[in-house]
């Protein structure tokens, strides 16, 4: 029997104990369900606040995630611009159509280049960031280019179309049941 010396402190019982190793996350998920992020023009951020505002108070009430609320409410306004009772009412934005340059020779006076204007401060940007299926988001972006404006506007109008039909009566939201299966295996892991 090995020797101890007596006047030795005993050591702490919580410091014999092993510390887990920590497992380096896999975000497999994350990676496979990845977060579809809208820019906001300046002109809808209000209404963009108030969307999103509304969103989390639905996700709260009907303890879900603002992803699956915001799900359901786009797959409703697309469903109704697909039957044509919706029609998507957008602002095209002038500063963003461009027009191509071609070139010419010429023999004119000399042209002075103007220096550029100086631009006002930037408005920090808006963003609305969503979980959402991916034919949802082709359905978004091809509307938008249809309208010849952005995908954050167009995303806007639709959930706030479906939050007017909630708010309303005309929509309603209903939790479903999430089936979740496990495999059986003949042997321990």
């Amino acid at each position: 029997m090995p020797r101890r010396n007596v006047f030795d402190r005993p050591q702490d019982p919580v410091a014999q104990i092993e510390v887990a190793r920590e497992r380096k996350r896999e975000r497999a998920w994350e990676q496979s369900h990845r977060g579809r992020t809208w820019y906001i023009p300046p002109a809808l951020q209000e209404q963009a606040k108030e969307t999103r505002a509304e969103i989390l108070a639905l996700a709260q009430k009907h303890m879900a995630t603002a992803s699956n609320v915001a799900s359901a409410l786009l797959d409703f306004s697309l469903a109704q611009v697909r039957s044509g009772k919706l029609q998507l009412e957008t602002r095209p934005d002038p500063g963003r159509r461009k027009l191509p340059l071609a070139w010419e020779e010429a023999s004119d006076w000399a042209q002075e280049i103007q220096p550029p204007r100086r631009r006002t401060a930037n408005v920090p940007l808006l963003r609305l960031t969503y979980r959402i299926d991916g034919n949802v988001v082709n359905q978004i972006q091809a509307a938008a280019r249809t309208h010849g404006t952005t995908d954050g506007e167009v995303a806007v109008r639709l959930l706030r179309h479906a939050l007017d039909a909630y708010t309303s009566g005309r929509l309603r939201l209903r939790e479903e049941a999430v089936v979740m299966g496990q495999k059986v295996s003949s042997t321990w892991r």
